[in-house]
C-alpha cells in the first residue's frame, strides 16, 4: 500500500543575503506489501445478468415491438389466454341460461383462445428453427425445440376440441333405424373432452420441461 509523502528539509543552493533558507520538498515514499494480494473486484449484486435472476431483473415487462414476430406471438398468446378464461368461467354451472349464451360465451371463446394459442406456438417454434415450415428439424435438436413442438401440438388438439363445439348435437335419421341416432354423446366426449385431456397433457409436459430449460445455461 502506497505510504503518504513526508515533508522534509533541504538546504537551498542559493543563499539569499547570506543566509541559507530552508525550502520544504515533498518526498514520496512508496511502500510495496507483495504478500498482501491486491484485491478483486467485488461480483456485481444480484448474481449479474448471466444468471436467472439477473436476467428477470432486466427484463422490461411491457414495451411495444411490433416489428417483432416474438411479441405478436407473446402478446396475441396473453389476448387468447384472457379470451379462453371467459369461456372457462362462464362454462361454471348455474351461469349461462340458454343454448345461444353458451355459444357466445363459451364456444366461441373457447374457439378464440385456442386459435390464438396455435398461432402463439408456431412462432415459438419459428424462432427455434429458423424457419417457417412446422415440419422442419433444427440442425441441433434441443430442450426448447421439444418443448416448442409439445405446445404446439397441445394447442392444436385445443383447438380442435373448440371446433367440436359447433359438431351438430344429432345427425339426420336413417331409414334403417327406427329413430335418429345421437351423435352429440360422442361428440362431447371424445372431440371435446377427450382432446382437451390431451392437449392439456401436452400443456403440462411443455411446462414442466420449461423448467430445467430455464435454470440451464
Amino acid at each position: 500500500m502506497p505510504a503518504l509523502a513526508q515533508p522534509t528539509e533541504q538546504l537551498s543552493e542559493q543563499p539569499t543575503d547570506g543566509v541559507a533558507e530552508p525550502v520544504v520538498l515533498l518526498e514520496r515514499r512508496v511502500t510495496y506489501h507483495p504478500t498482501s494480494p491486491s484485491p478483486s473486484p467485488a461480483p456485481p449484486s444480484g448474481g449479474g445478468a448471466q444468471t436467472c435472476v439477473g436476467c428477470v431483473g432486466a427484463l422490461h415487462w411491457w414495451r411495444c415491438q411490433p416489428s417483432s414476430l416474438l411479441w405478436w406471438g407473446a402478446t396475441i398468446q396473453l389476448g387468447s389466454a384472457a379470451v379462453f378464461e371467459v369461456a372457462c368461467a362462464a362454462g361454471l354451472p348455474g351461469i349461462l341460461t340458454t343454448r345461444d349464451m353458451e355459444r357466445a360465451f363459451v364456444h366461441l371463446p373457447s374457439l378464440v383462445g385456442s386459435l390464438g394459442f396455435t398461432f402463439a406456438s408456431y412462432v415459438y417454434l419459428m424462432e427455434v428453427t429458423h424457419s417457417a415450415n412446422p415440419l422442419r428439424r433444427p440442425a441441433e435438436l434441443s430442450m426448447g425445440y421439444a418443448i416448442a413442438v409439445i405446445n404446439l401440438v397441445g394447442s392444436v388438439l385445443y383447438t380442435v376440441a373448440s371446433a367440436f363445439y359447433f359438431a351438430p348435437a344429432e345427425a339426420e335419421a336413417s331409414p334403417d333405424e327406427p329413430a335418429p341416432y345421437d351423435t352429440g354423446y360422442y361428440y362431447s366426449e371424445w372431440g371435446v373432452r377427450f382432446l382437451y385431456g390431451l392437449g392439456s397433457l401436452c400443456f403440462t409436459a411443455g411446462a414442466a420441461l420449461s423448467f430445467p430449460e430455464m435454470f440451464s445455461g
